[in-house]
């Protein structure tokens, strides 16, 4: 009776690893998260189940899904490739997002900064002309200074 309990079992789980592996390759990545983690819930031992898992969240941008189902793959088997290089793509591909996200952060400045150079232009623009009123100033006062008291300039 176990036996078959067994042998029950174990065609129930090829069934749902052919109906992942399917769905997968229609590219009906919701649907296959829905089945791979049935299986491992079932067959929580099942490391296809947690790498094609960490297909289907990948492929739906949960790269934190992904890198944890992997990264249980692992823990069931730490020799296991398609996990091992799987996570070293998506420690590469989060890299090279964060470094996008950073140049695009600094394309952002860099445009928004045109308007910033304007507003230093201006700035200068009002120090000249404040300097150029001052200039006057001085030149006046040193008018004064070599004009005697009681006389006036003649222009």
């Amino acid at each position: 009776m176990k036996y078959q309990q067994g042998e029950e079992h174990s065609k129930l789980g090829q069934q749902l690893s052919e109906e992942a592996v399917e769905l997968a390759m229609r590219g009906q990545w919701e649907e296959a998260v829905v089945v791979n983690k049935d299986i491992i819930e079932k067959f929580p031992g099942d490391v296809s189940a947690y790498n094609r898992l960490g297909k289907a969240e990948w492929e739906l941008g949960d790269l934190s899904g992904a890198t944890e189902a992997y990264s249980k793959a692992l823990q069931i088997d730490p020799t296991n490739s398609i996990a091992k290089k799987n996570i070293a793509r998506l420690n590469n591909k989060t890299e090279l997002e964060e470094a996008a996200s950073i140049e695009r952060k600094g394309q952002e400045f860099l445009s928004g900064s045109e308007s910033m150079v304007e507003i230093q232009v201006e700035e200068e623009d009002r120090a000249t002309e404040n300097n150029r009123h001052e200039e006057e100033d001085d030149s006046v006062n040193e008018e004064a200074d070599i004009i005697p008291e009681g006389f006036t300039l003649l222009d």
